[in-house]
């Protein structure tokens, strides 16, 4: 039913989604155009790679003490290495996407809610050497694997083994210097909103707000929504895969949109819809 309930709201994306022959907004044309080149590859990318094969590779076990709905794996703690990267880490063409958005965005401080076995981080922090990179996850075994990871890409990324509801009151002031935050370690509802809410207490100029699966469940989509619905002024913008708040104060509205590459929409020019 899951399965079914998916391809279905995949399909109404398809179909309302956007290209850039449809964007008038030269901010949002530009920004999109940039970020979606997920072809274009790197030698850095190489060396992440090599990691998440090793990876895939690596039988041993873990206990995961998993604090949301990131797994389709139902009442199952114990778990491959293996497994983990396979069907927990984000892909490698989101990865190049996360990649490109901060490429693009050039913050200054990048908050990560839900580290995993650190292979988005890794592209966050090699997109600008120079950004400040704080991720958080509450399984300490995980997060080992990933500082064993950032340690051998000679990564400066700073680590919190907490929950998020106590990174959100621990360390508010990490949060609320950041420009961007990705939010993909807890795909509930309740979890989703916390984290929308704590990220946006404070915004000075521009805050850009990434979350992971926003179709991952009907909460997931409920809690999309209602996001798109706070923000009064910005870009919501939905990419099926993941959903980008840009909450700009000086806008004064919100341009609420789905996008999807002119490659898998061809017929759509601008004219045609």
């Amino acid at each position: 039913m899951h399965t079914i309930w998916r391809i279905i709201e995949f399909l109404k994306f398809y179909f309302k989604a956007k290209t850039l022959y449809n964007i008038h907004s030269p901010f949002l044309f530009d920004f999109l155009e940039n970020i979606s080149d997920v072809n274009k590859s790197y030698y850095e990318f190489d060396r992440i790679e090599h990691v998440r094969t090793q990876l895939i590779n690596n039988h041993n076990t873990l206990t995961i003490n998993d604090q949301g709905a990131r797994s389709s794996i139902k009442n199952l703690n114990e778990r491959t290495i293996s497994s983990i990267c396979k069907l927990s880490t984000s892909g490698e063409k989101k990865c190049r996407l996360i990649y490109n958005i901060v490429k693009f965005l050039k913050p200054k401080s990048v908050v990560e809610l839900g580290t995993n076995l650190g292979i988005a981080t890794s592209y966050i922090q090699i997109a600008d050497r120079s950004v400040s990179v704080h991720t958080v996850d509450a399984d300490k075994g995980l997060l080992a694997l990933a500082q064993q990871i950032f340690s051998y890409n000679k990564l400066p990324i700073l680590t919190y083994n907490m929950t998020f509801e106590a990174f959100f009151t621990a360390h508010k002031q990490v949060l609320s210097d950041s420009d961007l935050v990705y939010i993909d370690g807890n795909h509930t509802y309740e979890g989703t909103m916390t984290a929308f809410r704590e990220a946006t207490q404070s915004i000075k100029d521009r805050k850009v707000l990434i979350f992971d699966d926003i179709y991952w469940s009907k909460d997931m989509k409920r809690a999309w929504i209602e996001i798109c619905k706070d923000v009064s002024s910005g870009y919501s913008i939905d990419l099926y895969i993941i959903g980008i708040v840009i909450i700009n104060n000086d806008k004064g509205q919100n341009e609420n949109i789905k996008f999807i590459p002119w490659k898998y929409k061809p017929f759509s020019n601008g004219l045609l819809g």
